[in-house]
Formats: C-alpha cells, structure tokens, sequence
C-alpha cells in the first residue's frame, strides 16, 4: 500500500539518492543541473534543511517502507513592487520508474496545493527543463492548469 506522507528526517538519505536520480535525468538536457563530484552529502543537507523549514514543503510516497517518491515545494515572498508577494514554486516531482501511471505523482501534488494554499500562496509555479519530454508529458497528462483550477476554485 501506498503512504503519502510528510517528510522525516529518516528520509533523508532515500529522498537524497532519489533527488539525484532526479539531477542526473535533467543533467542530460540542460548542462545547469551538471553535478559536482560526490554530490550526495551536500544533497543530504539540503534536503535535511528541507525538513524542517517553514517555508518549504518535502513530502515522500512510501511503499512498504521504501521511499519510492517525492516532491519539493517552496513558498517565496517577492518584491515589494509586486501586486502579488507570495508565490510557490514546485521544483521537484520524482517517482521511481517502476512505480510509475499509478497515479502517485498526483497524490503527492495535492497535499502540496494545499500546503500552498494554507500558507496564502495564490500563485504557483513549476520548474521543468524545457527539453525533459518526461516532466512535460507528466505535467501535460496531469492537467495542471485544470487541476489548480479546481483545486483553488473558492479563491
């Protein structure tokens, strides 16, 4: 059975080797996401700082103890020249290949929609190479647009 679920700091390390998979996917269509060597102790800390943050959300798919997904998202507070202050950016979604098309992507993107909302963000943003066929397939399929629609309808 498949557990969606907030992030813990036992996770850490699996969230960690899953964001690399994750780096080296989107490393081979834009030379920016190119990995320094032995990049996971830093991933590792990034992603412990994620835990505990207030203004970043990590949330894993689990399955029989094993992380077998997980996603990032964070709010940002812009300029003061802007109608709009806060904005939330979703900038990762991985789900292990063989746990794929069971719908665990869109598990993991509602509760962080409404972390989002709970936190006043209005406004959220994806990150996706533009080349990574995969992400945009995955986010086209999901109807994003649609979904935020029906998901933020009463604001």
């Amino acid at each position: 059975m498949i557990q969606i679920r907030n992030a813990k700091l036992r996770d850490v390390k699996a969230i960690a080797k899953l964001n690399l998979e994750l780096m080296k996917h989107v490393g081979q269509y834009d030379p920016i996401f190119k990995l320094q060597k032995k990049p996971l102790p830093i991933m590792e800390e990034w992603r412990r700082k994620g835990v505990y943050s207030s203004r970043q959300k990590l949330m894993v798919a689990e399955c029989d103890g094993k992380i077998i997904g997980y996603i990032n998202a964070t709010t940002k507070t812009r300029p003061k020249i802007y109608e709009v202050k806060e904005v939330g950016f979703i900038s990762d979604l991985y789900v292990l290949p063989e746990y794929r098309k069971q719908n665990i992507g869109k598990k993991l993107v509602e509760p962080i929609l409404e972390w989002l909302k709970q936190k006043g963000v209005r406004h959220v943003h994806l990150y996706a190479v533009s080349k990574n066929e995969v992400a945009l397939t995955v986010w086209k399929k999901f109807k994003f647009k649609e979904f935020l629609r029906e998901k933020y309808r009463e604001i």
